[in-house]
């Protein structure tokens, strides 16, 4: 279980935090109120802003120890809206769509997610046709899957539910964003991913690849039990040598719900409620602004984890303690 306290409460916002860490402590960037542009702040440093319009949430992840950001494209109206991504050279970002070396063109109606992998910033993203789409970033170049859907494939055994998937059982699919997280055990490194079933309220499925520029490296993605049913996006962070998870609970009011994944034993820990204090963390009852505005970073040097999400359009930034 871990126990919460607000760190800040500030910037208004309909979609929270993208984070990662820096020296100086969390980088932080967000969605202006009314589809506005991205802005990040870092510490006590003045607002920045990325010069672009956002939809959704950003995130943020460091690649050789530079800052990401990615986010979709908040000028184009159509629902599958190019992405766009780019580096902090430590007083400016430098913006531009993703294109990959194939001339593809990532586009999305959902939060993106990022993260470090080897030398590479991976993204993970859902498609205009609900599958998983993969890229990744060497510093000079984006990367895409080859195959025909460019998306991961589904190679669970047994298979992941299609829930009204095209493609029958050949690809992966979800009607929120997906959310990826990196972690080394024993000096092998494994990309972890989560991501809500499709349709509405939906199952949370799990699973992780040491080698995730192939789309069929994902074989043990899987369904989570039944307790873990949500509207929204699920967040995951590695911390401690586990992964966390957090997502909002839509058997419980949408209140923010976590379990640990411990990758030397293969298991979870009890699934429970966030709390600060004796209140449970409650992103509030609209569904959208709860689906796809939670946040979640670990700070290992200083054994914390962070979380944030939108509530009354405030952005809440909580550390979070684990309690036995």
């Amino acid at each position: 279980m871990f126990q919460a306290t607000l760190v800040s409460n500030s910037d208004a916002s309909k979609y929270a935090y993208g984070m990662t860490m820096k020296s100086q402590g969390i980088f932080l960037a967000w969605l202006a109120e009314n589809g506005g542009t991205v802005s990040s702040r870092q510490g006590s440093n003045g607002k920045v802003s990325t010069g672009q319009k956002g939809s959704r949430g950003p995130s943020m992840a460091s690649r050789a120890g530079t800052p990401h950001i990615a986010y979709r494209d908040g000028s184009s109206g159509t629902s599958g809206a190019p992405i766009l991504a780019g580096p902090y050279d430590g007083s400016k970002w430098s913006m531009s769509p993703v294109i990959t070396a194939a001339n593809d063109h990532p586009k999305t109606d959902q939060p993106v997610s990022l993260s470090p992998f080897g030398n590479d910033l991976y993204m993970a993203y859902k498609q205009s046709d609900h599958t998983v789409g993969i890229s990744w970033f060497n510093g000079t170049q984006w990367q895409g899957y080859a195959n025909s859907e460019h998306a991961i494939a589904n190679n669970a055994n047994p298979k992941v539910a299609a829930n009204g998937n095209s493609h029958g059982d050949d690809y992966v699919i979800t009607s929120r964003g997906p959310s990826i997280a990196n972690l080394a055990v024993n000096s092998v490194e494994s990309l972890y991913l989560a991501f809500k079933e499709n349709g509405g309220k939906g199952h949370v499925y799990f699973g992780s690849s040491t080698k995730p520029s192939d789309p069929r490296s994902w074989n043990n993605l899987a369904r989570l039990g039944k307790a873990y049913k949500t509207n929204g996006t699920p967040a995951l962070a590695a911390w401690n040598g586990k992964i966390v998870l957090v997502f909002p609970n839509a058997e419980e009011s949408n209140r923010l719900y976590t379990a640990v994944f411990n990758p030397s034993s293969q298991s979870w820990s009890e699934l429970a409620v966030i709390k600060d204090g004796g209140t449970p963390l409650d992103p509030g009852n609209d569904k959208e602004t709860a689906a796809t505005n939670v946040s979640l970073i670990g700070d290992d040097a200083n054994r914390r984890l962070f979380v944030s999400f939108v509530q009354d359009k405030k952005i809440r930034l909580y550390s979070l303690i684990e309690k036995s």
